[in-house]
């Protein structure tokens, strides 16, 4: 699987990612890939990023609109529950009562999209649980570089 961002998303009959490299498929390769209009690919967003399976588009050609989350995917990041009392910066997620507290350098990835969507998904699970959760994420910058970030997620 490779991971690519989506830099424009159209639904057109179908969903068409634009993306920030090439997909490879059996007549050339695209900086797109297509998907059906259906969910989970109706709630993706631009911004997000896809996981593709290359060793499996390269068997359809570039007009095939995908259905098969073993084949195109969201990415995802996922968090493990932990103690902490660092924090630094508190972000609200919209719509509930619970603080998203992160340092400086990751205060610039919640304020994105991807990091938005993921704080809002924090919070639910504080509101669901009454525990705290920490997510400890890896993301990679445009140079390729790792830059690890902990995201603490408190009731109010």
């Amino acid at each position: 699987m490779a991971r690519f961002k989506i830099t424009k998303k159209e639904t057109l009959g179908y969903i068409r990612f634009s993306l920030d490299k090439c997909v490879k498929y059996e007549n050339g390769e695209r900086y797109f890939i297509d998907c059906k209009v259906v969910s989970p690919y109706t709630e993706i967003l631009e911004s997000d990023y896809l996981e593709i399976n290359l060793e499996l588009t390269k068997f359809y050609p570039t007009h095939h609109s995908f259905n098969d989350t073993d084949i195109v995917r969201q990415y995802s990041w996922s968090g493990v529950a932990s103690n902490s009392s660092s924090s630094t910066n508190i972000i609200s997620a919209h719509g509930s009562s619970s603080n998203i507290i992160v340092s400086p350098s990751a205060a610039n990835f919640i304020a994105s999209q991807d990091g938005l969507n993921l704080a809002r998904g924090m919070s639910r699970m504080v509101d669901e649980t009454g525990k705290n959760w920490e997510y400890k994420i890896e993301v990679e910058n445009k140079d390729g570089k790792k830059i690890s970030h902990s995201l603490i997620c408190r009731k109010n």
